[in-house]
């Protein structure tokens, strides 16, 4: 095991993750020919009472209700849509005999090996060939189109292109619908969509037009056919936004939320370097050749912003939106005004920051609004960057009239006063758990959160893995949640974290080499196995004694070849 020393001269034990494994998984999937994973109170009123503006504010709160309800079940459809269409709950298996097999993420067995091919399931279906004949089958092993009603077909994403065995041409979706029939399919090419799952291409050369469809084959964005242009629309994807260049325009298209964001004109073709968690600001950025310098915009909240004449370059860090000019950076605010300069403080937001006294050099300034309101004296800033908590860590040092000593660390609030009313021989920042690591003889360590609070007991070690915490004492290794709770006793000679398809398993090594498979989401153990098992979307495999076992993450072994 490898062994790291961290700022604050902690050896710190690094656990191998798990997370990054498809390159072992692609390799193996070669070799052995598996497909890739893909109450209401009542009050009489008095006689006199009017019950007008009790019912009025009744209908009123009803309908606010409603729309509420409304607003957060179509967010919730939203985020489960865009689930749907990137991971199915079940998968397909190759055996030594070139057949393929559907099964379920609980390891049933749907199908059995009868399939000559199979593709990847995008929204709920796919495509399999059986005896030369092609077919849509969906995730529960139902076919949705049967092998013998077209005489082939082929797809892009969630679109299918379908030809009867008379020469008839059909656009249909992934639940065999006719979207376009034969005389316009005729004149319609499904085109590559840049490896997206959630729209495709569709050249539609009789009305000239290109369209771009959802993968129930609604129409997104159309656009005109430029026949003195050999390129295709250039497209590229960046979570559920895609960017389209085409004919001198640059399209953004939600393809989850089947709308356009914006577009404009421009000679320019433009990328994508990032979008939001909430979808509400996205940078984009001009894909320029030599030397010539790249031109940023963002998108916040559906409008189109340019901050050129300002800003060489915007970026994103912690979260904030950050303007940049050859070596300096400054934090861009709520009104997209140009604020602070970023270096030498410790900030959490334009209004907020501290910074060591660069004059006098006598001790730290705290600011609001661009003001000194408090300097504390005899410390100096041990981190400097954003600090979400607004809880600064000062270092002291040793002085005489301050009657302080060199390398306590104190947490200050915005005010400049010591939010805890104490100091510790070592402490680290606040992490996005709202915890921070702290020590107060520098060799036993524990969590305490935004009020000072100890959390969690004392350890010789903890460190971060997967949204969690590993932990040691007397040599073996713990793990606790996010909270600070123990889930594991320090009873082990390793503990690792790995996440698939968001969801965390613990990899727990025994004191005699045994090796447990943990579902942290369930607080179960999974399997018992005697090697590590390697990991994909749908399942875990390990080989031993000249086989391949395959087990389902409920620990069913379910296959084995």
């Amino acid at each position: 095991m490898d062994n790291n020393q961290n700022n604050s001269g902690v050896t710190e034990v690094t656990p191998i993750q798990y997370n990054n494994v498809n390159n072992q998984i692609n390799s193996y999937q070669q070799n052995n020919n598996i497909i890739p994973p893909q109450p209401p109170t009542n009050i009489p009123p008095t006689k006199k009472s009017n019950k007008l503006p009790i019912i009025i504010a009744l209908v009123v709160v009803i309908i606010i209700v409603l729309l509420g309800y409304k607003f957060l079940v179509k967010d919730k459809t939203n985020n489960n849509t865009l689930d749907k269409i990137k991971y199915s709950t079940s998968f397909f298996l190759k055996n030594k005999s070139g057949k393929y097999a559907l099964f379920t993420d609980e390891g049933q067995n749907l199908t059995g090996f009868v399939f000559d091919y199979a593709y990847e399931f995008v929204n709920g279906t796919t495509l399999v060939r059986k005896d030369k004949k092609s077919g849509i089958i969906d995730t529960n092993g139902k076919m949705i189109v049967d092998f013998d009603k077209y005489e082939y077909l082929s797809k892009e994403n969630g679109i299918y292109k379908a030809t009867t065995s008379d020469n008839k041409d059909y656009i249909i979706n992934s639940q065999g619908k006719v979207l376009f029939g034969n005389e316009e399919a005729q004149n319609m090419e499904l085109q590559s969509s840049s490896w997206s799952d959630i729209y495709t291409i569709l050249k539609d050369t009789k009305n000239s037009l290109y369209r771009i469809l959802d993968n129930e084959g609604k129409t997104i964005l159309s656009f005109p056919i430029n026949s003195s242009l050999s390129d295709k629309p250039y497209m590229e994807n960046h979570q559920d936004y895609t960017l389209i260049f085409y004919n001198n325009k640059n399209y953004i298209i939600s393809p989850i939320a089947g709308q356009e964001i914006i577009s404009f004109d421009s000679e320019e073709r433009y990328k994508i370097s990032y979008v939001s968690d909430d979808k509400q600001l996205a940078i984009i950025y001009s894909d320029t050749q030599g030397s010539n310098k790249a031109n940023y915009k963002f998108i916040k909240n559906g409008k189109l912003y340019d901050l050129s004449d300002k800003c060489e370059r915007i970026s994103i860090s912690d979260n904030n939106l950050i303007c940049e000019n050859t070596s300096e950076k400054y934090l861009i605010d709520d009104k997209l005004n140009i604020g602070i300069k970023m270096s030498d403080k410790a900030y959490k937001d334009n209004n907020s920051y501290v910074m060591d006294n660069a004059e006098t050099f006598n001790g730290v300034d705290f600011y609001n609004n661009n003001t000194v309101t408090k300097n504390v004296s005899c410390r100096s800033l041990r981190d400097t960057g954003y600090v979400k908590s607004g809880l600064y860590i000062l270092r002291t040092y040793y002085s005489t009239p301050c009657n302080t000593v060199s390398g306590t660390y104190e947490y200050y609030n915005s005010k400049g006063e010591n939010a805890f009313g104490k100091s510790f021989k070592k402490a680290e920042a606040f992490d996005k758990n709202n915890l921070a690591k702290v020590s107060d003889d520098g060799t036993n360590y524990y969590l305490i959160d935004t009020t000072g609070n100890k959390v969690s007991q004392d350890y010789t070690q903890i460190y971060s893995t997967g949204g969690y915490y590993g932990v040691k004492n007397n040599g073996l290794y713990g793990l606790i949640d996010s909270k600070g709770k123990e889930i594991f006793a320090c009873s082990y000679s390793r503990i690792e974290i790995s996440i698939n398809n968001k969801k965390s398993y613990a990899i727990i090594t025994t004191n005699d080499s045994k090796y447990i498979i943990y579902d942290l989401e369930k607080k179960s153990q999974i399997v018992e196995l005697s090697k590590t098992p390697s990991f994909s979307d749908h399942y875990m495999y390990l080989t031993q004694n000249s086989k391949t076992q395959y087990y389902a993450y409920n620990g069913k072994l379910f296959y084995e070849e």
